[in-house]
């Protein structure tokens, strides 16, 4: 526990000192946030609300793709695991470490935007929507994280990791109802989007807590955590 707690701390001090990464999970999901808040303001709180959680997905949904999957891929790469697996201690320790370290991350940009949802647009969460929120949190950056693994250990290159990464992340998030409700202003969408991961997500963080969102967005985890599995026993990285 106490290798656990000190793990975490490292993983938090070495992002945080990558300027560019801290901006892209904090700094840039407040810009996004304060922009598009601004611009449709006049919609009042039901579009301050629905924004705030797109925000948080996106953050989500970049944090276990983009922080995650490649560093796990670079362990493999620089011979790092062999190094994890010599110490007197389980790399899944260290896995766990790096996952709790970016949820961290998260909670900190959460609670960074509920501050300027209430501030700044007058939209102030109930205890069960920030419950909801956090809860939400933890499954889709375990979805996403594994999403990311999958990638990137399919992939031969590590530009080309990037490069796939980039495609999907991007993708969802534009032709999702992520900064606006995009099906309901071409509703041809609505098919394509229910089915991408990041849909059950921003569901679930909205407050539809029914039985068969929740069934969907625990699928989507199993599904990636299986399909990685089976990827990563027969996956031979080059160095």
């Amino acid at each position: 526990m106490n290798y656990l707690i000190v793990s975490v701390y490292y993983q938090i001090l070495s992002y945080s000192r990558i300027k560019q990464a801290v901006f892209y999970s904090l700094a840039f999901p407040v810009l996004l946030y304060v922009l598009f808040g601004s611009i449709w303001k006049t919609s009042g709180e039901a579009y301050a609300g629905f924004l705030l959680t797109g925000v948080i997905g996106m953050s989500i949904a970049s944090q276990g793709l983009f922080a995650v999957g490649p560093t796990l891929r670079s362990y493999y790469q620089t011979n790092f695991i062999k190094f994890l697996r010599n110490i007197p201690v389980s790399p899944l320790t260290h896995f766990m470490s790096l996952l709790i370290s970016r949820y961290s991350i998260i909670l900190l940009g959460n609670i960074i935007l509920f501050l300027i949802a209430t501030f700044l647009f007058k939209y102030v969460l109930t205890l069960e929507e920030m419950i909801i929120i956090i809860a939400g949190s933890f499954i889709g950056l375990l979805l996403f994280s594994f999403l990311g693994l999958i990638i990137a250990f399919m992939s031969k290159k590590a530009e080309s990791t990037r490069g796939f990464i980039n495609l999907i992340y991007f993708t969802m998030i534009f032709t999702s109802d992520t900064y606006y409700p995009v099906t309901d202003i071409n509703p041809v969408f609505s098919i394509w989007t229910r089915l991408l991961p990041l849909t059950p997500l921003l569901d679930f963080l909205r407050g539809n807590t029914e039985l068969n969102v929740v069934l969907y967005l625990l699928g989507w985890t199993v599904l990636f955590v299986i399909v990685f599995y089976f990827l990563f026993t027969k996956t031979s990285l080059s160095r």
